[in-house]
């Protein structure tokens, strides 16, 4: 291995941003608990410190609170920009200490016995345990969603991997059908599963990333995607079929308009066909179709 050192500012800079552009914003359908609990819960250890601060020297462990507050605070702008209960992880371990010091006994202490003058307070450690509890069952409905006991006798495996028995059916499935095509090297798959379906059936592509939907973050990646897309000129291209879950639900609607937008430039080049096996076949036209067009990005 090495350590992939930024060999200029520029590359350094990339990531940052792109995200700071808005890149994979999404608009707030719903509030998450967990995420209000740690932005009002930080707001009010840094109000407090900083009124404390005029009056006299902070003591260290107000600053150090105050200084995982203003962490957690700034890095609560990317799930603002993206709010997803998946963006919160790492700020919930970094709002781990500030949880622990609010169950402190003598904290505790003081709060029952101002629990008429200050209510508020004195309901946030029981909130706090809610609002995990809740985003704790989510975490655990969502595994259970994925995954089989061994022996259980519903699960399937996959390369090495247990899976749960539709899951794993499927993937088998999908994997046949592009075996079975008549010339499976000239295929490229747009794909939630981008690791197993590359296993199975040995298909490795030279496009430029594994996961084309994650992997294609701006508008240059797009485009050199599908220069190359063109360049490469698959007989068969096979996309997640709408119809049918993907293996893995990482995207969403989001994959799905990336899909959109991937078929909406190959129209000029490609037919759709059927839908098999979970996949949306899209066919190479007929030379006299296709004319000498050029991709549109």
């Amino acid at each position: 291995g090495y350590w992939p050192v930024p060999t200029s500012s520029e590359a350094l800079l990339t990531w940052y941003e792109t995200f700071l552009s808005g890149f994979g914003s999404l608009p707030l359908q719903d509030i998450d608990l967990v995420a209000l609990v740690i932005f009002v819960h930080c707001a009010s250890i840094l109000l407090r410190g900083v009124l404390t601060w005029i009056g006299r020297p902070l003591a260290p462990a107000l600053r150090i609170r105050m200084a995982i507050a203003t962490m957690a605070l700034a890095w609560l702008s990317y799930y603002v920009n993206r709010p997803q209960t998946l963006n919160l992880w790492t700020i919930l371990y970094l709002y781990t200490p500030l949880v622990v010091t609010a169950f402190d006994p003598r904290r505790l202490a003081y709060v029952w016995r101002s629990w008429v003058p200050r209510p508020t307070i004195a309901l946030l450690p029981p909130v706090l345990v809610l609002a995990m509890a809740v985003n704790h069952q989510q975490v655990t409905n969502n595994l259970k969603s994925l995954m089989s006991r061994s022996g259980s006798g519903n699960g399937v495996e996959v390369s090495g991997v247990s899976l749960q028995k539709a899951a794993g059916e499927r993937i088998l499935a999908r994997a046949d059908f592009i075996r079975n095509l008549p010339d499976p090297k000239r295929t490229v798959i747009f794909s939630a599963n981008s690791f197993l379906l590359p296993l199975l059936t040995g298909l490795y592509p030279p496009l430029p990333a594994r996961d084309l939907f994650w992997e294609t973050v701006r508008e240059s990646d797009l485009r050199q995607l599908l220069d190359r897309l063109f360049e490469l000129a698959p007989s068969t291209i096979l996309f997640d079929a709408e119809e049918s879950p993907v293996d893995l639900p990482y995207g969403g609607r989001d994959r799905e308009a990336f899909y959109e937008r991937i078929k909406a430039t190959i129209a000029n080049r490609y037919v759709r066909g059927e839908t098999s096996a979970g996949w949306d076949v899209w066919r190479v036209k007929e030379a006299s179709n296709t004319g000498n067009s050029s991709p549109t990005h």
